[in-house]
């Protein structure tokens, strides 16, 4: 089981966490959705403990092979709501075209339809997918990754 201990412990953290997002102006979650998040994580820690005796091996973020780009993700289930740890999903771009290509099915006669078609395919992997369009401002992470890996397909710190 959990310990009482260590449920305030991570619901002390979580607390905080939720309060830094607030002072950042982020969405919070939903008191329940909190709830949830705290009793996942107790019972994560709590499972952690028990296992003492497993050696930790450490693995470290690789870089793809030449012509590749990789995408990290990770999942969780919570046995008892028979969740997913991601089925919804919002895909936000700043390319007015590809927002409209994608809404309407990822039909595309043009040079990026290959690329389209397997969005379209990927996305059946998930319960619901919604394409918006976000200005470049609210697009900036992704803009600027988009723009440093231009042509070599690498990460690159971005200057200054």
């Amino acid at each position: 089981g959990i310990r009482r201990c260590d449920i305030v412990a991570v619901a002390s953290w979580y607390t905080w966490w939720e309060r830094r997002k607030f002072t950042r102006g982020e969405a919070l979650q939903a008191p329940v959705r909190s709830a949830q998040a705290i009793s996942l994580l107790a019972l994560n820690f709590a499972r952690v403990k028990k296992l003492r005796t497993a050696k930790v091996i450490r693995h470290g973020w690789t870089k793809p092979s030449e012509g590749f780009v990789k995408l990290n993700v990770d999942a969780a289930f919570n046995e008892e709501t028979g969740n997913v740890g991601c089925n919804k999903l919002l895909v936000e771009s700043d390319c007015m075209e590809v927002v409209k290509v994608m809404q309407n099915g990822g039909n595309s006669l043009g040079v990026a339809a290959a690329i389209y078609e397997e969005c379209t395919f990927l996305c059946r992997n998930f319960t619901r997918v919604i394409f918006s369009h976000c200005p470049r401002e609210a697009n900036r992470a992704a803009h600027n990754l988009a723009r440093f890996s231009e042509g070599n397909h690498s990460w690159q710190e971005p200057p200054g």
